[in-house]
């Protein structure tokens, strides 16, 4: 198995689930990186949750070259252990969210939830190793349909992702800050792609046309996304100079 027995579709795929998945990492160390600079502990904690927020894509890239480069194609095992990485990025988030919005609440809402995350992983790692078949089934060569199981948590840690995402961009836009308000319209921008992404991903065909949408709509959410949190100086200055003009 090699690249002539992957389909147009298969190839449009993996590349760009592997651009997308390289893209959000590099992304994401970039902005645990400028802790550096401004000193802000929440960058690295925000910076692992964009690494990690892209992992359940990662099985799927790294699939896509075992079989270019060594044509091995990887079980449905393999897929599915990389979803005891999606826990990784939610409690980040939470712990940053916490550290910015309800700093006291920070040891109690990480505890709650790291109990629940953990519990997760070690039912989802029986399951694996006794019945994989139970968590999920093949869609194609490198691609898979997951269960109810792993369903229910991306979708209770997804859910709440969002709504403390908008109350901690609520808050921004209390600021007098234009700067800050910025921050605020660029993250809130950011979640409006991730969402229509992940709302298209869930109720439309993978078709070639789709899949690229998805991926172009993630990027452009990343990128809006950090803005959010590293915005150069020069733009937001810029930006702002253009609105009070304006």
């Amino acid at each position: 198995m090699g690249l002539s027995d992957l389909s147009e579709l298969d190839i449009i795929n993996g590349v760009s689930t592997t651009f997308y998945m390289i893209f959000s990492i590099i992304l994401g160390l970039r902005i645990s990186y400028k802790y550096l600079e401004f000193r802000r502990k929440e960058l690295i904690t925000v910076g692992i949750t964009m690494v990690f927020g892209s992992s359940a894509y990662w099985s799927s890239c790294i699939a896509f070259l075992t079989i270019l480069l060594f044509n091995y194609e990887p079980g449905l095992s393999f897929h599915l252990y990389f979803h005891m990485l999606v826990p990784i990025g939610f409690i980040f988030w939470l712990y940053s969210f916490s550290v910015l919005v309800y700093p006291k609440l920070l040891k109690k809402i990480v505890s709650i939830f790291s109990a629940i995350s953990i519990l997760y992983v070690i039912f989802l790692y029986i399951f694996i190793v006794n019945d994989p078949d139970s968590l999920g089934r093949r869609t194609g060569k490198f691609t898979n349909e997951t269960f109810l199981y792993i369903n229910v948590y991306l979708s209770f840690s997804g859910g709440l992702t969002l709504i403390t995402m908008l109350i901690f961009i609520r808050t921004i836009f209390l600021s007098d800050s234009p700067k800050t308000k910025l921050r605020g319209k660029f993250l809130l921008i950011s979640l409006v792609f991730i969402t229509v992404a992940a709302i298209i991903g869930t109720f439309l065909p993978d078709i070639a046309f789709i899949i690229i949408l998805i991926r172009t709509l993630l990027i452009i959410g990343s990128i809006t996304g950090s803005f959010g949190w590293i915005m150069p100086d020069k733009i937001s200055n810029w930006l702002i100079k253009g609105e009070i003009e304006g």
